[in-house]
């Protein structure tokens, strides 16, 4: 009876060290919310932040940007903390990858500029083509999409999809509150359908219309 409560209770252990291991590789949720990423944007307060406060799983990708220098600019251009992008991660599991963005840019957009679509470029390093994206209003993603110039900064391109091959669909959302000034665009999709394996390297981009802003992952 004893080596039997003993082989159950083995069993029940290693049960729960394949749960456990499960959920820590458990993927991203795409709500809006980057708690699973580490990031918590109601802390996110002052200038900054998110260049000093990063993701905190070991194996996610970023790029920060928490910056508005004097005048309001941005980079390449100005506008202040509505045109700020302030960070991008981006992180996979075997099946999916994951991406994240920190705006302070509305999905509504201002009076005069509209938000972009995500520019992803499978590479060679230095080969920019952009050959999939992904369209924000449809999650839609488009292979080989016929890019529109943004309408200031031509240093950003590109901007958004104008036509372009349905290959696979995404979930998407731009989060319609702001928190501390910060909007959040997430994402995910199935590597497969950009032809991706987890060793692959691609650039992750994104901008507004008017291009004051960009950030290169």
């Amino acid at each position: 009876m004893s080596k039997q409560l003993n082989y159950i209770r083995v069993m029940v252990i290693l049960l729960g060290l394949l749960i456990h291991g499960n959920q820590s590789a458990m993927a991203y949720t795409v709500d809006g919310n980057l708690y699973d990423w580490g990031i918590d944007l109601y802390a996110a307060n002052y200038q900054g932040y998110l260049n000093n406060h990063l993701p905190g799983g070991l194996n996610v990708n970023y790029v920060t940007g928490d910056y508005v220098g004097p005048g309001g600019y941005v980079g390449p251009g100005y506008g202040g903390q509505i045109y700020d992008l302030e960070a991008i991660y981006f992180d996979n599991d075997h099946d999916y990858g994951y991406i994240a963005i920190i705006t302070g840019f509305p999905q509504s957009g201002t009076a005069v500029h509209g938000p972009g679509d995500i520019a992803m470029d499978i590479l060679p390093c230095g080969e920019y083509n952009y050959e999939y994206g992904i369209d924000l209003e449809t999650g839609n993603l488009i292979h080989m999409p016929d890019w529109d110039d943004v309408s200031l900064y031509f240093q950003s391109n590109p901007w958004t999809i104008g036509s372009g091959n349905v290959v696979g669909n995404c979930d998407v959302v731009y989060s319609s509150l702001a928190v501390n000034d910060h909007y959040v665009i997430e994402a995910s999709f199935l590597l497969a359908d950009l032809g991706l394996s987890m060793d692959d390297v691609f650039n992750i981009h994104w901008t507004m219309e008017c291009g004051n802003d960009v950030l290169d992952l």
